[in-house]
């Protein structure tokens, strides 16, 4: 599995936001409480990030995602902050999909990761 580059910039700390699919099956029943189980043995988390990069950051992501991890299609590990700190999780770029936009001497790239059994 490849590793998110560390000569590249890690998405920004202010645009985290987890996002949880339905983890649980619930079953109403006719008398007395209803009943919860787990859904999957595991799970996926998303979570839109942005990242900042000069020009020659942007070669380096755009290589990446070409070469290394299959136009988006592998997955591959990234640190990332969560309420534990910064560790390394197991993420993927949803659909493969990202948008980049210039903004001063900077590219905005964002994109949706999907993060692997990150609890």
């Amino acid at each position: 599995m490849a590793d998110y580059p560390s000569t590249l910039p890690l998405p920004e700390g202010s645009n985290y936001e987890f996002s949880f699919g339905s983890q649980v099956i619930r079953s109403d029943m006719d008398d007395g409480m209803a009943r919860q189980r787990s859904r999957f043995s595991s799970h996926v988390d998303v979570m839109p990030v942005t990242v900042y990069y000069d020009d020659e950051e942007l070669v380096e992501f755009e290589r990446f995602v070409r070469e290394d991890i299959n136009r988006g299609v592998s997955w591959f590990n990234m640190d990332l902050r969560d309420g534990e700190g910064l560790r390394p999780m197991e993420v993927r770029i949803q659909e493969g999909k990202y948008s980049i936009k210039k903004i001063g001497l900077k590219w905005t790239v964002t994109f949706t990761l999907d993060i692997n059994n990150r609890n």
